[in-house]
C-alpha cells in the first residue's frame, strides 16, 4: 500500500496561512528544507553559469542558452557528473514541492529553482532529466476542465507555472529540438484555454499571462 505522505509534506501547504495546531514548528521546519533544497539546486546552476531569471527582462529568443560560458566551461565535467547522480532526486524534490505549495512566496522560490534546474540540463544538453523537467511543467500550466466539459478559472498556481514556462522556451529555444512538440502542444492548449475563458488569442492572451 501508499505509504502516507509526511506531516512535513501537509505542513508546507499551510505555510503563508493559519497553520492548524501543534503543527507550527513543522512548517518553519519544511519552509527550512524548501530553502536547503533551493539552495542546492542554485548551487549547481552556479557552477554552470546560469544567472538567475529576471522578471522585468524582456523576452528575446536566445541564440543559445544564457550563462557565463567561460564558467560553464571551467565546470562542465563536475556539473555534468552532479547532475548525472542527483538529477532525478533534484527532480523529484522540486516537482514534490511544486503540487504540494499553496504560499505563494515560497511556490515562487521553487519555481525560480525549479526553472534554473532545468536551464542547467538545457545548456549541458542533458536531455533526458531536461525533457522530464519540462513535462510537469507544460501538464501544470494548464487549468483543468471538469467531466462536464465547462472551463475553469484559470488559477494563480498556472499563471506562476505558465511563466516560468514562457520564459524558458525563449531560454532554451535553440536547443530545445525534439522537445518543442510537446512546448508548442502545451502552448495551443492554454491559448485555446484563454480564448473559452473570455481572454484575446495570440499576443493579448500571452499578455494576459506573462505582462
Amino acid at each position: 500500500p501508499p505509504h502516507p505522505r509526511p506531516r512535513l509534506i501537509d505542513a508546507v501547504s499551510h505555510m503563508g496561512h493559519e497553520p492548524p495546531p501543534g503543527m507550527v514548528s513543522e512548517a518553519l521546519s519544511l519552509a527550512t528544507v524548501v530553502e536547503c533544497v533551493c539552495r542546492l539546486v542554485g548551487g549547481v546552476s552556479d557552477l554552470c553559469g546560469i544567472t538567475p531569471q529576471n522578471g522585468d527582462e524582456p523576452l528575446v529568443m536566445s541564440t543559445n542558452p544564457r550563462c557565463d560560458v567561460q564558467v560553464m566551461l571551467q565546470n562542465v565535467e563536475v556539473t555534468r557528473s552532479i547532475l548525472d547522480r542527483t538529477w532525478n532526486y533534484f527532480l523529484a524534490s522540486l516537482q514534490t514541492l511544486m503540487v504540494t505549495l499553496t504560499s505563494p512566496p515560497l511556490l515562487s522560490l521553487v519555481l525560480s529553482s525549479y526553472a534554473s534546474f532545468t536551464h542547467t540540463c538545457g545548456a549541458l544538453q542533458l536531455l533526458g532529466p531536461r525533457d522530464k523537467a519540462l513535462a510537469p511543467l507544460c501538464r501544470s500550466a494548464l487549468p483543468g476542465n471538469p467531466s462536464d466539459g465547462t472551463p475553469v478559472a484559470l488559477k494563480p498556481y498556472n499563471i506562476l507555472i505558465s511563466k516560468v514556462l514562457l520564459r524558458l522556451v525563449f531560454e532554451l529555444g535553440s536547443v530545445l529540438a525534439e522537445a518543442w512538440m510537446l512546448v508548442l502542444e502545451t502552448l495551443q492548449r492554454l491559448d485555446t484555454a484563454l480564448v473559452e475563458r473570455g481572454v484575446a488569442s495570440g499576443a493579448a492572451g500571452a499578455q494576459a499571462v506573462l505582462p
